[in-house]
């Protein structure tokens, strides 16, 4: 499992998901989604850093 810092570096956490996916899926198929994994990262860093008040229901109903 990949663990996302906030304070961490979109570089960082792609290289953790890249080397997560060579473990699981294999280097080729790593290299193949390389550029999906490193959007995944940028995605979950901004999410990481720009969480709700913890009191705050989310409004999936919306």
């Amino acid at each position: 499992m990949v663990t996302v810092n906030p304070k961490g570096s979109q570089e960082e956490l792609s290289r953790e998901l890249i080397a997560r996916a060579a473990e699981i899926l294999g280097q080729e198929r790593a290299e193949a989604i390389r550029a999906t994994l490193s959007d995944a990262a940028a995605n979950l860093l901004l999410v990481s850093q720009n969480l709700p008040h913890r009191e705050e229901e989310p409004a999936f109903f919306l």
